[in-house]
């Protein structure tokens, strides 16, 4: 169990709990109703609700949530200060990862510094796929920079804030290549805390030390070290996500490198089990096929959590069977 040593005397924390009970991350990531995510760089502190922060871009919610997206505020520190607002900037650093259509490998990135009295139109563009009115406010569109993101949002849970902080200010002091390190807003399940997402990937993470993410970032070990801490992939149904744990657990990390795409057949509301595809294939084509399975999901009995403001009732999933149906192509 990764309880953090800082934890004790929080036994009755819900991330501590569902450690405790060994609650399952998989299921729990965003699933295709999100077609991307969109990133404001906003100081700390945040309300709990981050919109109702002074100064924050209200114009934009509404875009967001219009066009399927996810919005959240990021910082660069965990350090808060009341006379860092954003009344007096000019620009707002703004990081979009749009999913694809189709297969899925990687999202899209645009990363932009916009004008203030500009913001909602060119994001209002963009998100309609429009990038023509916004590329004199491109930093960058695509390259090798990953972006990790670990919710910190203490107002939100306090959860967030004592594990979220901790674990992204101890991955700002370690120096990897082409990596960047954001603090973020609520990004929902606080008892999985702390929560991390990584694009381009669209991989969603719960209850990982510095080391795991370590790991993750470099592909290093068995991918068995690290797969039980995994919610899913962002943009894949839950009962897809939970399939594709377990076609993880057989591909390993190469199963990351291919372009997936995946389908609920068929579902059984009375008993919670679903039949589910995944195709994949390789940037050549040369490598390609399918997994077939059955997934049960029910819910759990509730768990007190004496300190949080919730008892805690999660998800239980199955994969009943799974079968591969490859094919090699010349």
């Amino acid at each position: 169990m990764l309880v953090d040593e800082n934890a004790r005397g929080h036994d009755d924390l819900c991330a501590i709990v569902a450690q405790k009970y060994e609650v399952p991350p998989i299921g729990n990531s965003p699933g295709s109703e999100i077609k991307g995510y969109l990133f404001i760089e906003f100081p700390l502190p945040w309300r709990p609700k981050i919109e109702e922060t002074p100064d924050f871009p209200l114009e934009v919610v509404e875009l967001a949530r219009k066009r399927g997206f996810k919005l959240h505020g990021m910082v660069t520190s965990t350090m808060e200060s009341e006379a860092d607002t954003k009344e007096n900037d000019e620009f707002y650093h703004v990081l979009i990862y749009e999913r694809p259509l189709g297969p899925l490998k990687r999202y899209r990135k645009i990363e932009l510094q916009i004008p203030r009295e500009k913001l909602a139109k060119i994001i209002e563009n963009v998100l309609l796929g429009s990038i023509e009115d916004a590329k004199d406010y491109l930093v960058v569109l695509d390259d090798d920079i990953r972006d990790v993101f670990v919710c910190i949002h203490g107002s939100r849970d306090f959860c967030c804030c004592k594990f979220g902080k901790k674990l992204l200010e101890e991955l700002k002091e370690k120096e990897i290549d082409n990596v960047r390190f954001w603090g973020v807003s609520h990004v929902g399940k606080h008892f999985l805390a702390p929560n991390v997402l990584m694009f381009p990937e669209g991989q969603f993470w719960g209850h990982v030390n510095s080391g795991i993410i370590e790991k993750i970032l470099s592909r290093s070990g068995s991918i068995e070290d690290v797969v039980s801490r995994y919610r899913g992939t962002i943009g894949f149904d839950p009962p897809i996500q939970v399939l594709e744990v377990e076609v993880l657990k057989r591909e390993g990390w190469t199963w990351f490198d291919y372009h997936r795409q995946g389908w609920i057949t068929s579902e059984n509301g009375i008993d919670g089990t679903y039949n589910v595809v995944i195709d994949y294939f390789d940037d050549q084509m040369s490598k390609m096929g399918s997994y077939e399975g059955q997934v049960k999901i029910v819910k759990s009995k509730q768990i007190l959590t004496t300190r949080c403001s919730m008892n805690l009732r999660y998800k239980l999933s199955t994969v009943i069977q799974l079968t591969q149906k490859p094919v090699l192509m010349d």
